[in-house]
């Protein structure tokens, strides 16, 4: 020890590498707003169209909960039965990834297919984890004088602001939601329809077989095969008002001599307001792996570089406060 003391610049050497190797560790440690302290949990969703909660919680719950119940590593297994929808939430002991875990749950859920009524939907598997909660939600609103509405703030956001913030390392899904979802109206007049002797299916079965793209078959050739596809997709009202409907003794008349054929807006299901003024909300949800401290000023920093090129203005709301954890 003596020997040692007598030389204070390996003293000094060693102190200076553990206080340069303490920062480092320190500016490596994860930090999150919320330490991942939730047992692994996977939710399965099914629909099943015009089916009463009675008959979803016996017919369609019940065989799900008694097969994914005997999962190994599975803690407790809960349920919700509603019209035309269950839901079971399978929660794993600590020591399972939460990938493992909605393998098991995806390769048991072929195996109880078969006890399950016909006319259900394919279920999703949903993993719920700290990373579903947002690490940051983006109010954006048009720039004044761009003469956007919040459809068109959507439909930016939903594109290539969405596919900006999707390339920040950390951020593994960006959830747009709020403002008008844009889409063709027809508006049928029932007097119309009533003088051609039509009904408001027959108007919906011409659009549907009219308005599709198809794969029509293959074309062998000495150079190679050539893939054949029906292509007949409108791209506006116009095309879509130009549609023919058949009538009886072989007639047809237009869609358009029909009603009214437009631009609208789908029926809101969701709305948003950041900063006390209504906007288009972009929830920003981290990887399993990922860290917000790394996280949102990337993002912020992807956001004021596609301003320019935008014309909308963003926020964020709220401000998140970032909790180290190891």
């Amino acid at each position: 020890m003596e020997r040692l003391l007598r030389q204070p610049h390996a003293i000094l050497s060693l102190t200076l590498v553990f206080v340069l190797a303490g920062w480092l560790a320190y500016r490596a440690m994860p930090t999150l707003l919320f330490p991942d302290t939730a047992r692994p949990t996977v939710s399965v969703v099914t629909q099943w169209p015009g089916a009463a909660a009675s008959d979803v919680a016996t017919d369609l719950t019940h065989p799900i909960e008694v097969r994914l119940s005997a999962i190994d590593g599975v803690r407790r297994v809960t349920s919700t039965s509603r019209d035309e929808v269950s839901a079971v939430q399978v929660e794993f002991e600590f020591g399972n990834e939460i990938e493992t875990a909605a393998n098991k749950v995806s390769t048991e859920l072929p195996r109880v297919r078969g006890l399950l009524p016909a006319g259900i939907r394919d279920p999703l598997i949903l993993k719920i984890t700290d990373a579903a909660v947002p690490l940051m939600v983006l109010a954006v609103t048009p720039t004044p004088g761009s003469g956007l509405d919040l459809g068109g703030v959507r439909r930016i956001a939903a594109n290539p602001l969405r596919d900006t913030l999707l390339n920040v390392p950390g951020v593994a899904e960006a959830e747009v939601f709020g403002g008008d979802i844009r889409q063709v109206n027809v508006d049928l007049d029932r007097n119309r329809l009533e003088a051609h002797g039509l009904t408001v299916a027959d108007v919906a079965a011409a659009l549907a077989r009219t308005n599709v793209s198809i794969p029509a078959g293959l074309i062998h050739a000495r150079d190679g095969r050539f893939l054949l596809t029906t292509q007949n997709l409108a791209p506006g009202p116009a095309e879509l008002g130009a549609i023919l409907v058949p009538l009886e003794g072989g007639d047809h008349v237009r869609v358009a001599d029909l009603g009214g054929v437009g631009w609208g807006a789908a029926d809101a299901t969701a709305a948003y307001r950041g900063n006390g003024r209504p906007a288009v909300a972009v929830s920003l949800l981290r990887g399993e792996r990922g860290h917000a401290a790394r996280s949102s000023p990337r993002s912020s920093t992807s956001c004021r570089r596609s301003r320019p090129a935008s014309p909308c203005s963003t926020s964020r709301w709220p401000t998140p406060r970032a909790g180290s954890s190891t």
